[in-house]
């Protein structure tokens, strides 16, 4: 009877350790590197102990083409996930889902185009995520859901065409966010609506021609905006409206011509604003309501 129950353990215990193995060696191109990182010879070897205690993982310059569901199984201790320089085009809903750990995750310079819905749900930790170097071309209301500790999102250098009002509703902790170097051509006046948290807001290098009024109305505590290298012609009365902790402002290499009067007067805190590289050349503090303390940068400032 001993010796029956016996076999019996010897059994299960062999059953879970092949299902251990079966579920490490079932998740596609990552697999080799995981046995790498852990230090394992081959799946059998790989313990779901040493899995949940790995902290860091990087799988760079590797050529991956995409992320299975299950790829990051049981690295509930994982903080930094560095998946740059791939070819990665698809990321399988949840595939980060255990991930509960994680504080960086780095996906720049891969072939993505777009992102499901809930991509990223369960990142409840993580703070930076890096997008650069893609070639997203638009972001859906729930692309970005789940990231409710997200401080740093870097979509630079993608196809961005807009930025849909609420897709950005759920970054409640967003600190920074980089939209440079894409296609946009306008900001919506509730496209930034959600990150009330955000201090910089990077937007250079896009085709942007019109500023909406109002379209920084929730931008609360937005302390730098950077719109250098666009097609901004016009800058209207309304346009600060709400952005009151704002001290930096960058237009550079715009086509701007027309500043309404007193378009500066709520930004009390603002002490440095950059016209270099347009068209006017001379402007009146008084006019537009500037402080006398403010640095004026590429004109000549009047009284």
């Amino acid at each position: 009877m001993i010796k029956a129950i016996l076999c019996m353990f010897v059994s299960l215990t062999a059953a879970v350790a092949l299902a251990d193995s079966t579920s490490i060696c079932d998740r596609g191109s990552v697999v080799p590197f995981i046995l790498e990182a852990v230090g394992a010879r081959d799946c059998s070897s790989v313990s779901s102990d040493k899995l949940a205690m790995l902290q860091s993982l990087v799988i760079s310059n590797k050529s991956l083409p995409s992320i299975s569901r299950n790829a990051f199984a049981g690295m509930k201790g994982l903080r930094s996930l560095i998946l740059d320089c791939n070819q990665i085009s698809a990321i399988a809903p949840g595939a980060f889902s255990d991930l509960e750990s994680l504080m960086v995750l780095k996906l720049n310079q891969n072939a993505l185009t777009e992102l499901a819905p809930n991509t990223f749900v369960g990142l409840r930790s993580l703070e930076s995520l890096d997008l650069s170097f893609n070639h997203l071309s638009g972001l859906s209301v729930n692309s970005l859901s789940g990231l409710v500790s997200l401080v740093d999102l870097n979509l630079s250098n993608n196809e961005l065409t807009q930025v849909l009002p609420g897709s950005l509703g759920a970054l409640g902790s967003l600190r920074k966010l980089n939209l440079s170097s894409n296609h946009l051509v306008e900001i919506q006046s509730l496209s930034l609506s959600g990150p009330r948290a955000l201090v910089v807001l990077i937007l250079e290098n896009n085709q942007i021609a019109n500023l909406i009024d109002g379209m920084l109305s929730d931008s609360v505590s937005l302390q730098v905006l950077n719109l250098r290298g666009n097609k901004i012609k016009k800058l209207s009365s309304g346009l600060f409206y709400g952005a009151y902790a704002l001290t930096t402002v960058i237009l550079d290499d715009n086509k701007i011509e027309d500043l309404q009067k007193n378009v500066f007067a709520d930004l009390v805190s603002l002490t440095e604003l950059d016209l270099y590289q347009n068209p006017i050349k001379e402007i009146s503090r008084s006019y537009l309501g500037l402080n006398d303390s403010t640095f004026v940068g590429g004109v000549t400032a009047r009284p």
